[in-house]
This record gives structure tokens, sequence and C-alpha cells, in this order.
């Protein structure tokens, strides 16, 4: 599962970099059986584009830490 995140991230990683967010990830499997990587990665890539949405339509609601007032 590490393996597939550090893979497929990278748009999300790169555009948190671009708005200076930071973003706290923790990801599980909470299953009995060890799944196939294929299987892993096409959840982790639903996983990163779902993510990458939502911090893309979420840019413009945060609040500029580094600029108080817009100044």
């Amino acid at each position: 599962m590490r393996e597939a995140w550090r893979i497929h991230c990278i748009p999300v990683k790169s555009h948190l970099e671009q708005t200076k967010t930071t973003l706290s990830i923790f990801l599980t499997y909470s299953g009995t059986d060890i799944p196939d990587y294929i299987l892993v990665e096409q959840s982790v890539i639903k996983i990163v584009n779902r993510l990458h949405s939502i911090v893309r339509r979420n840019a413009g609601n945060i609040k500029d830490t580094e600029n108080p007032g817009g100044q």
C-alpha cells in the first residue's frame, strides 16, 4: 500500500505544495487476507483521485496563514 501511495500521490502533494497547505493522511487495510498489488493500487488511485478533487475544490476556502488580512 505504501508503494502504491508513493507512486500515485504526486498530484495531491504537488497541489498542496503550490497552495502551501499541509495534510495528514493515514491509510489502513482491515481485511484478513493479503490482497494482490493490482487491487491495492487501483484502490489507492481512487483514493488519490477523490482526495485531489477535494483539495482542489477547497483550495479557495483555505485561509492564507502566511499573510493574515491579505496584506
